[in-house]
């Protein structure tokens, strides 16, 4: 009988290849654990999901790690390695995509921009320098602009001792007083000196800017609505302008959305930009809308606020001259052109072999032919008013696009450029949880628009441009004015049927109530009507 030899205590020997293979396995379940951190720690894509692709991964990682450490057919070995390497690129490429996009989203939700301000003192004070302003009186703005005061003197206190602050709630008063020597240097953000010079011509020959202060102001939401779970108001404003978005220029695109996450549905309603206002940064004088832009993109939501007499949760600023790398991102977006026209390029060139052409009816617009149906207004009757609708059609276009399944494939590249071109006062965290709602929700949104049908236009003075002369502004009438209103407050807060009641005689009673004190010129008081 032969003797069985002794195997005790000797080590198993693993086939060859082994330790490579235990390698890239580490190496794999490491980027894999790196990826599925990226993803919950991430909060958009829907936990539900991430638990089944955590499984997924776990399961096929432990056959995988299984076969690294036993013996097997050649083919297997060939392809287990081959599959071992695949998750290892793929969940490293997946978790610098997830950090990119939350880095992008983050960008968009904290959004800065630099404001310059002016320490003005008479042209012959003085005063030479900023250290001089020791035991001084300085006028600091305590209105509209009151946070811009503080945060100059929070810098001016940094370097100066003992100035003797004190508050004033008007910029034309602030200037009066300097120039009557009743103060020693006045606090004024540039915009709003700007303003002041244009008001009287002598003012920059009188004054002399001592100091120039820019410190960043961030753009911070209100915090108080879960946008998942409740209805909210966003006032988009858009700049057809050259110029960085943190340059305060004409607000020309004025859209408030109504956006309701519970029914999905969203409601557009296009204000015109020559609408005659009430400007909040020039002490309510009555000025175009988009003028209000040059004082802040704050500045024209608290005139809409003011208009219907509503609150608007958030706002987001675009610059329209980018709407042609938006666009063109998403390859194209669908609308139905109102009219056949030609339209200068983005380059405002009127040469034959550069305008934009188009038909009348749908189709699909690239970026350029988008930016030109966006500006024109020359053939329509009403002008702005169809251009208004001209508007909103792109924008709903852009939104269809962006929620449809080939837009989504497309929303990392934009977000990787879309900081460029928005600025919004929603925060990163606000728009993780909207877009992991919608991806946990995956329902289709229905997409409306109200129109301002009424149009009466005015020869009016501006209160930023009073120099100019009278200008043509659109006054709106109050059944309009009313008719928003309602249709914002059902859309925010829909009436219980049992509480709907109205009078035949009076409509808009209530509504006109409400509105009583918003300041507004209407119709009915045009002086030149046209």
């Amino acid at each position: 009988m032969k003797q069985r030899k002794r195997t005790s205590g000797r080590p198993v020997k693993l086939k060859r290849g082994s330790s490579f293979d235990v390698l890239i396995a580490i190496i794999a379940v490491l980027t894999s654990a790196a990826f599925l951190y990226s993803l919950f720690s991430f909060k958009v894509i829907p936990t539900k999901w991430v638990m089944l692709i955590m499984l997924g991964l776990s399961f096929v990682l432990l056959i995988l790690a299984f076969l690294s450490i036993v013996r097997t057919k050649r083919w297997i070995s060939v392809v287990k390695r081959f599959l071992l390497l695949l998750i290892a690129v793929a969940t490293s490429v997946g978790t610098l995509f997830v950090w990119r996009l939350k880095d992008s989203i983050y960008q968009i939700g904290n959004s800065l921009t630099a404001e310059i301000v002016y320490v003005l003192v008479k042209a012959d004070s003085d005063i030479q320098k900023q250290s001089e302003l020791s035991q001084r009186s300085v006028l600091y703005h305590d209105g509209t602009d009151a946070d811009i005061g503080k945060k100059v003197q929070e810098a001016l206190n940094k370097e100066v001792a003992n100035i003797r602050y004190e508050k004033n709630e008007s910029y034309l008063d602030m200037s009066e007083a300097l120039l009557a020597a009743q103060c020693d240097a006045i606090i004024v953000p540039q915009s709003q000196y700007n303003y002041l010079t244009r008001k009287n011509e002598n003012l920059s020959a009188s004054v002399r800017i001592l100091s120039e202060i820019t410190y960043t102001k961030e753009h911070t939401s209100s915090g108080n609505i879960d946008i998942t779970e409740k209805p909210f108001v966003v006032f988009v404003s858009g700049m057809d302008e050259a110029g960085e978005l943190n340059t305060d220029l004409h607000s020309d695109v004025n859209i408030l959305m109504l956006v309701n996450p519970i029914t999905n549905e969203m409601k557009m309603i296009n204000i015109p930009r020559d609408s005659y206002l009430p400007n909040p940064a020039l002490e309510y004088g009555n000025d175009k809308l988009t003028h209000t832009g040059m004082y802040g993109v704050e500045n024209t939501l608290q005139t809409i606020e003011n208009l219907f007499q509503v609150d608007i949760d958030y706002y987001v600023k675009i610059n329209f001259s980018s709407l042609i790398e938006i666009v063109d991102t998403l390859d194209g977006i669908n609308v139905d052109v109102q009219i056949t026209f030609c339209e200068q390029d983005e380059n405002r060139s009127f040469a034959q072999e550069d305008l934009i052409c188009l038909n009348a009816g749908p189709q699909e617009l690239n970026g350029k032919q988008a930016l030109a149906y966006a500006r024109h207004r020359d053939s329509y009757v009403d002008q702005d008013l169809s251009r208004n609708k001209a508007q909103v059609d792109i924008v709903k276009g852009i939104v269809k696009k962006i929620l449809s399944p080939s837009g989504i494939t497309k929303v990392d590249t934009l977000l990787g450029n879309v900081s460029d071109y928005v600025m919004t006062n929603f925060s990163g965290d606000e728009i993780s949880a909207f877009a992991a709602s919608e991806l946990e929700d995956g329902e289709a949104w229905t997409i409306s628009s109200l129109t301002i049908s009424d149009r009466t236009f005015d020869s009016r003075i501006n209160a930023s441009a009073p120099d100019l002369g009278p200008l043509d502004v659109y006054l709106f009438s109050k059944e309009d004015v009313a008719e928003v209103r309602e249709a914002i407050d059902s859309f925010i807060d829909p009436q219980k049927l049992s509480d709907f009641s109205f009078d035949l005689d009076d409509l808009h009673g209530k509504t006109y109530e409400k509105l009583k004190n918003n300041g507004v010129v209407y119709d009915v008081d045009a002086q030149y009507p046209h």
